[in-house]
């Protein structure tokens, strides 16, 4: 936030367009309100820390709808704001891709000070990925009856494919927490099945616009709206940008097998 936008937020002329951005505990640091957060009010106590916006902040003083922050060194198990499930909460291609970048060790994490148990993880996650091979690839792994494939598409893309696959008559799930990585089926999955047309594609999305509501953001009064613009609310936030390209060239990609699930 710049200079000259900070004092107008501090006095609250101005507000986030995050929905319910209002609600929460405020979180306070030498004088500027750093934002509002769904922290669980039993663990906030002096002391205790907080992981938010990448950075960990210690508790110095706690009242009774705020509470005043400092910068700390990292712990291993810091609070973390639960933001719960509501409509919007989805990865974008953008997040999934850098995601993609660390596992094949093309992003350089020295100065992030990651904890044991972290790096750990990550440490497992990267040994199972070539770095030379996996620049235009999918991952797939297989457990039990149940085929993984991790495109890092990101959310809506993901989805895109999810809402594909069944039209052409494949069961195809999002992996749960983690629907901007990957989908799952029960059978294996041909992506060079999909359509490479945009135009097919987006007479798909509008006729199944339904199925994207859950990664939406939609207002108070949407419910009343006649059903064409319900349509167009959820298809502004669906059809935009390089979705579409970001979904069609994954049937091109090179599926390469891993040993055991990544998320």
């Amino acid at each position: 936030m710049c200079p000259r936008l900070e004092p107008i937020y501090n006095v609250m002329k101005i507000f986030s367009n995050i929905t319910n951005g209002e609600s929460g505990i405020q979180l306070f640091n030498v004088g500027c309100r750093l934002s509002s957060l769904p922290l669980p009010l039993a663990q906030l106590r002096v002391g205790a820390v907080i992981l938010f916006a990448g950075r960990y902040w210690e508790i110095t003083s706690v009242g009774e709808s705020r509470i005043i922050v400092r910068l700390t060194k990292s712990v291993p198990s810091p609070i973390r704001p639960s933001y719960g499930k509501g409509g919007g909460n989805y990865m974008t291609s953008i997040v999934a891709q850098k995601i993609k970048m660390v596992l094949s060790r093309r992003t350089d994490l020295s100065g992030f000070n990651l904890d044991k148990a972290t790096q750990s993880c990550l440490n497992d996650l990267q040994d199972r990925i070539n770095p030379e091979s996996c620049q235009e690839c999918i991952f797939r792994a297989r457990k039990a009856s149940k085929y993984f494939y991790y495109t890092f598409a990101g959310g809506v893309e993901n989805k895109i494919l999810q809402v594909l696959f069944s039209k052409f008559g494949h069961s195809c799930q999002l992996i749960r927490n983690a629907e901007g990585i990957g989908i799952y089926s029960d059978e294996p999955l041909d992506f060079s099945l999909t359509p490479d047309d945009d135009v097919q594609i987006r007479e798909i999305i509008h006729d199944y616009w339904q199925s994207f509501l859950s990664l939406v953001d939609t207002g108070p009064f949407f419910n009343l709206l006649p059903i064409s613009l319900k349509r167009k609310e959820v298809l502004s936030q669906i059809d935009h940008g390089d979705t579409i390209s970001n979904v069609i060239v994954m049937r091109n990609r090179t599926i390469i097998p891993i040993s055991g699930r990544l998320f």
